[in-house]
Formats: C-alpha cells, structure tokens, sequence
C-alpha cells in the first residue's frame, strides 16, 4: 500500500481543502434534510438529501483535487503551464504495459475514475438519468476541467484521458447505482404497488426517492380498505 501513501502525501493540501469541503457539504445537507423533513417527512427528505449530498462530495472533490490552486510546490518548481495531451487512448495502453506502469499509473487511474463515481451514482438515483446522458454530463464537467487547467499556470496536466476516465468513473457509478437498485428490488418477493389486490402486479421494492412507476401513487389503508394518495 506504498502507492497509496505516496499518494496521499503528495495531495496534502488537496486532502485539506478536500476535508473542508465535506465538512460544508455535511452542513448544508444537514440544514436542507431538516427543512425537507419538516415538509415532507423523513423518508422523503432523505430519498432526495441523499443523492444530492453524493454529487455534492463528488464536486467538492473534483475541485479539491483538480481545480482549486496548489498551496505549493517542489524545491525549484515555479508556477507555470503544463503540456497539454490530446492523444487519446494510446498513452493508457503504454502507461500499463508493465508490472512498473501499473504500480506508476495505478494511482492516476483511481484518481480518475473515484471522484467521479459517485456524481454517476446521485444523478441516476436523483434525476433518472440514463447511463449515457450520465456519460454526457460527466465528460462536459470533466472538459471544464481540463480546460481551466490547461489555462492555468498551477502546474496542473490538462490530457483528453483523463476526461474518457471521468466519464467512466461516472458511468461505473451510474452502474452500480443499477445493481444496487435491482437487488433492492429482487431482495423484496412483492411490493405495495401490487397490495389489496391491484392490478398492476408485482413491480418488487422500489428504490428510495424513486418514481412510482406510471405516475401510480403508493396506495394506503384506511378502514381495512385500500386507496390511493391523491
């Protein structure tokens, strides 16, 4: 685990402004939970806290790591511009053909896709976004990046894969959101939308915050007797 000190001690400062970003994140959730809460309930408040605060950490941490300007440098670095790739795929191949180039690059490669996975993950379960409109918003945050960095003198490297990474880093979260929502769904033998008796049939547990499927309203007893929230 070698690498990932290096790599922890190379990003101190990042992990500090990392930290922080949490801790504001942390707050505003809390402060909008309690409000939704006191309007909605907690189930809902919850159901739409939850996944904002997912996307919320996951841009705190693409500034942190990527934007926000270095405290310092290395003896004898002076802030300057870094050369810019725009060969694509190729350097990766190259970068992983040895036992050497994985314990190199291995760093860079999670640094690419982590901070990004969990932005996937919130904006499938927020918005119901697809896997590829996923792709898309990730690759456009991920090419503003790029772009600031490539315009930035913080000595940062503005390179096209690491933009390919970003996205499926966001497309492994949007992913995962996936499988996690269909074994929710499985871990349930029927589900309330198919209770007293309706006619929809079973459609399994569904996912917290998400939409009743065809616009149906969850339905509820009364009486002894079943009837929809309206």
């Amino acid at each position: 685990m070698g690498w990932l000190t290096g790599l922890l001690s190379q990003y101190g400062h990042s992990n500090t402004l990392f930290a922080r970003g949490l801790i504001a994140v942390a707050a505003l959730w809390t402060v909008v939970t309690i409000v939704r809460w006191r309007r909605d309930g907690i189930r809902a408040a919850l159901a739409r806290s939850m996944p904002e605060a997912l996307a919320g950490v996951s841009l705190v941490g693409i500034w942190a790591f990527t934007v926000a300007p270095l405290a310092r440098y290395l003896p004898g670095d002076i802030p300057q511009h870094m050369p810019i790739n725009l060969v694509p795929v190729l350097p990766l191949l190259a970068g992983f053909g040895s036992a050497e180039g994985w314990r190199e690059n291995l760093p860079n490669l999670i640094g690419n896709l982590a901070p990004y996975a969990p932005l996937g993950f919130g904006l499938v379960w927020r918005f119901g976004l697809r896997v590829w409109q996923v792709a898309v918003v990730a690759a456009s945050v991920s090419v503003a990046v790029e772009v600031s960095q490539a315009l930035s003198d913080q000595m940062r490297s503005a390179d096209v894969n690491d933009v390919i990474l970003n996205a499926a880093g966001a497309v492994l979260g949007a992913c995962a959101f996936q499988v996690a929502r269909a074994t929710w769904s499985a871990s349930a033998s029927g589900s309330k939308w198919s209770s007293c008796g309706s006619s929809t049939g079973s459609t399994g547990k569904r996912w917290p915050g998400e939409a009743p499927p065809d616009g149906l309203e969850p339905p509820t007893r009364t009486l002894g007797r079943c009837r929809s929230i309206h």
